[in-house]
């Protein structure tokens, strides 16, 4: 499974990949990367280009279009796969 966490903020990334380590541990999840970028909103086409990810979680200081268009990285379509933090 590939995870981005993504945020304009280094401590928002930091504490959020804690909290994701924490809970993929103790819901007994090994197979998992995490990708962590810190990129701001006119960044995000450059750092998320050409990669694709099974669940993301987003700061909640990017808007709607932004998220829509960090959606277009997303494999499947399932509900759910995007958490706001």
């Amino acid at each position: 499974m590939n995870i981005l966490i993504i945020s304009p903020f280094s401590h928002a990334l930091e504490k959020q990949t804690a909290e994701v380590k924490r809970q993929l541990f103790l819901d007994d999840v090994t197979d998992y990367n995490i990708h962590e970028v810190k990129a701001l909103p006119d960044e995000l086409d450059g750092k998320l280009d050409g990669k694709q990810y099974d669940f993301m979680y987003i700061d909640v200081n990017y808007i709607a279009s932004e998220v829509n268009a960090m959606r277009e990285h997303l494999n499947g379509l399932q509900s759910k796969q995007i958490v706001r933090f």
